[in-house]
């Protein structure tokens, strides 16, 4: 199931232990999203993240394909246009949905659906702040080397937007997490 919250709702859910986890508008969560992650299921999901990024070996045999026909075709500017919209609009819910998890202390929830976050939408300048939540998710489960990866993430985001006061900060974590 999914909270979807519109541009001016908001929720407000009491979970099993009795805390009450709200969500600004303009949100969308998912249920299975606020379930306590153990920390081995986070180290196991933090490894497949390693194992993913790992280059395919070489195949020993090589497969030949003989007369292939391929025909598609170009979407419109319109079409183009609407799913740009619609992408940005689905990733500012998403990150609206990290921020709520991390208010509430759900950091390896935080540091899960970030991470599928950035799976799909690397490219998109906001990301700045997943990586940020991201890196500070990390640092507060104990993950130091891995914080620091996603601060420098976060830091090459900000210096390309020109935001100098994020880099500052991002720069001041990296100090931090050397000692």
């Amino acid at each position: 199931d999914t909270i979807l919250t519109g541009e001016s709702g908001q929720v407000v859910l009491e979970l099993s232990d009795g805390r009450q986890f709200s969500l600004r508008s303009n949100s969308i969560l998912d249920i299975a999203d606020l379930r306590k992650i153990s920390e081995k299921e986070l180290f196991l999901f933090l490894m497949r993240q390693k194992v993913d990024r790992l280059e395919d070996r070489e195949a020993p045999a090589q497969l030949k394909l003989c007369k292939v026909s391929v025909v598609h075709g170009n979407k419109s500017k319109q079409q183009q246009a609407a799913e740009h919209t619609k992408g940005n609009n689905e990733f500012v819910r998403e990150s609206n949905g990290v921020s709520a998890l991390y208010e509430h202390g759900f950091f390896s929830n935080v540091i899960i659906k970030a991470h599928r976050i950035l799976d799909r939408k690397p490219e998109i300048s906001e990301c700045t702040m997943i990586y940020e939540q991201l890196a500070e998710a990390l640092e507060a489960v104990e993950k130091p080397e891995q914080a620091k990866q996603q601060f420098k993430a976060a830091l090459e985001h900000a210096q390309k937007c020109g935001d100098s006061e994020s880099a500052a900060r991002y720069k001041e974590a990296l100090d931090r997490l050397k000692n």
